[in-house]
């Protein structure tokens, strides 16, 4: 939130039109959310980015925080066990960034 409890509803406005500035691992997560049109999750992600580690997932974690990404409510069975499905937000896909 980019705003106090207090402040007035100028200032509320005015906080929800900033758009946070992405890092170069978020926006690149942001842009494979905005290419699963129908969802993805987190194993999708590290064998998207040919990764072993956890990094990826973070990033989406701060999407999340952002709220740029949410979970679609649903999960997916993946190598025996359920994951969460992921999707970005009306405003994950508003979100501009960088081509890569």
């Amino acid at each position: 939130m980019l705003h106090r409890m207090t402040d007035p509803e100028t200032s509320r406005i005015a906080a929800a039109l900033v758009k946070p500035k992405l890092k170069k691992l978020q926006a690149d997560v942001l842009r494979y959310a905005q290419s699963r049109k129908l969802g993805f999750t987190d194993l999708d992600l590290i064998d998207h980015f040919n990764s072993t580690v956890s990094t990826y997932r973070t990033r989406r974690g701060e999407l999340v925080n952002l709220g740029l990404i949410e979970s679609t409510g649903k999960t997916t069975v993946q190598k025996g066990r359920p994951h969460t499905v992921w999707r970005c937000t009306k405003e994950g896909f508003d979100a501009q960034v960088d081509p890569a």
